[in-house]
């Protein structure tokens, strides 16, 4: 009686394995990609909704200048500058008053190639919306 596996059984387990893991892994390396993109967006939103509470707070404006994948304050004390990977905002400003109020209503943004908006409804208030 035989104990243990021919080299030909362990061949062919390990083709299927081969096999499986190059359909796998690109569907796979798309979900992390999506997640951190995801991720990157939330992020996005939180720093311009804190940036108008830091001036509010701070009793000063604040400016956040947004070109390419870069986020950059002029009170980096109160905002730190971000560089995104999966984000993309065309040239832009948005200024927050010293009452922590901006006359912008939105920003622009691609997320993976694709164009979303956030608006800035409220003091504070973030909404995100896909654009039309």
């Amino acid at each position: 009686m035989k104990r243990g596996f021919s080299l030909i059984e362990l061949l062919v387990v390990l083709a299927i394995m081969g096999v499986i893991m190059s359909v796998v892994g690109p569907f796979a390396q798309q979900q992390i990609q999506r997640s951190e993109a995801t991720s990157e967006y939330m992020e996005a939103q939180s720093i311009i909704r804190n940036a108008g509470r830091k001036a509010f707070l701070a009793g000063q404006p604040v400016v956040l200048t947004f070109n390419g994948k870069l986020l950059v304050s002029d009170q980096p004390g109160l905002v730190a500058d971000k560089q995104f990977v999966h984000l993309f905002f065309p040239e832009q400003q948005i200024l927050f008053n010293a009452n922590g109020l901006s006359a912008q209503t939105q920003v622009r943004l691609q997320v993976n190639k694709k164009e979303k908006i956030i608006a800035l409804e409220q003091p504070g208030t973030v909404y995100a919306n896909v654009a039309h």
